[in-house]
């Protein structure tokens, strides 16, 4: 896999330059951080179990 502080550093200027296009060209922006996907995913497994769905 590699360095993962260097992946980090890529994966953030990936990140940075996106950002930048966005706010140059006036897109709005929805960024998700960790603490999001988890929420996320609680909900969602509430929503399958009241339908009847285990994951």
């Amino acid at each position: 896999m590699g360095d993962p502080t260097l992946h980090d550093k890529k994966y953030l200027a990936r990140k940075k330059a996106k950002q930048e296009i966005y706010r140059k060209y006036g897109f709005n922006l929805i960024e998700w951080n960790e603490e999001h996907v988890k929420i996320l995913m609680i909900f969602r497994q509430r929503l399958l179990l009241k339908h009847g769905i285990q994951a």
